[in-house]
């Protein structure tokens, strides 16, 4: 069964997402209450009114908190995981008790216990990644982020080992052989690539940003924007987002079909990346009147 509190927890967040974008699609005008909790960084106004949710704003670099707060408890649940299913030692109680809670008694797998082992390695990765690059690519302003950004960006990161383990085997049932079974199959061997493949492509696009405010030894220069320039920018605004899309995707992949509340995780971060993307390319638009008519914001000469 599906983890019905984790599906409807990401369900109303990219329902919130589709409703703010529905919002500025139609360019209605909104209390600057509900704009300082909508836009973040450079999208906000520099010359807006104080309201209540300015307390609440935290800078744009504490980015960072959401990949060491996931790197360790992606780690952490990778060892639990490794512990249970292939030493067989006896997870903890507490964690036992999530997951019947979450997924009742006994659970339906939609997953193997291979795919889980993947998924959770793959997040690992890729929090990791991202905490390596905060730590020494990127180079942000003075930008900020409301609170809600940054709920939403650690609770991605911090249940999407829950997401992953309320519908795979039961951490005391599964032996080393169901493991082996269950890796190396062509699903995960597709979806394993896919991920390498645009995280690859998504560093690159973040050392392309940081470049922009460094000089040619690598120092800092400015921590003005600037509108970036070859390879996926011919064509988007913003191809980090796109590869974010294709991460995700790859986890679908490798998880199968049927795994409903991996699904709406990806919901969620479709909704997020899709408005996020919109925002940020008509803040471009809006902002450099030289800004290239061609570009589209995520999807190339689509959307």
């Amino acid at each position: 069964m599906a983890a019905v509190l984790l599906c409807l927890y990401w369900f109303l967040f990219s329902v919130a997402c589709w409703l703010l974008a529905a919002i500025h699609i139609y360019d209605l005008k909104l209390p600057q209450l509900i704009n300082d909790i909508l836009l973040f960084g450079k999208m906000k106004d520099k010359k807006r009114k104080w309201t209540i949710a300015q307390w609440f704003e935290m800078p744009k670099r504490w980015f960072i908190h959401f990949y060491i707060v996931g790197s360790l408890t992606n780690g952490y649940f990778t060892y639990l995981y490794v512990c249970s299913y292939i030493f067989h030692h006896k997870p903890p109680t507490w964690l036992t008790f999530v997951l019947h809670f979450l997924a009742g008694v006994p659970s339906n797998a939609s997953t193997g216990p291979g795919s889980a082992l993947l998924l959770l390695l793959l997040m690992f990765i890729q929090t990791f990644r991202r905490l390596f690059e905060c730590m020494f690519v990127s180079v942000y302003s003075r930008s900020t982020i409301n609170i809600i950004h940054y709920i939403m960006g650690i609770s991605l990161y911090t249940l999407f080992p829950l997401c992953v383990l309320c519908e795979a085997p039961n951490l005391q049932t599964v032996t080393s052989n169901n493991i082996k079974d269950d890796l190396f199959i062509i699903r995960h061997i597709a979806g394993g690539v896919m991920f390498l493949v645009a995280s690859w492509q998504q560093n690159q696009i973040h050392r392309q940003f940081a470049a922009l405010r460094k000089d040619d030894h690598g120092r800092i220069k400015t921590l003005h924007h600037k509108i970036p320039e070859g390879g996926w920018f011919q064509y988007i605004s913003c191809p980090h987002y796109l590869m974010e899309l294709v991460i995700y995707a790859s986890f679908i992949v490798v998880a199968g079909p049927h795994h409903i509340t991996l699904w709406t995780v990806f919901m969620f971060v479709v909704s997020n990346q899709l408005l996020s993307a919109s925002l940020t390319h008509s803040w471009y638009k809006s902002t450099y009147k030289d800004y290239p008519s061609r570009r589209k914001a995520i999807i190339p000469y689509l959307l």
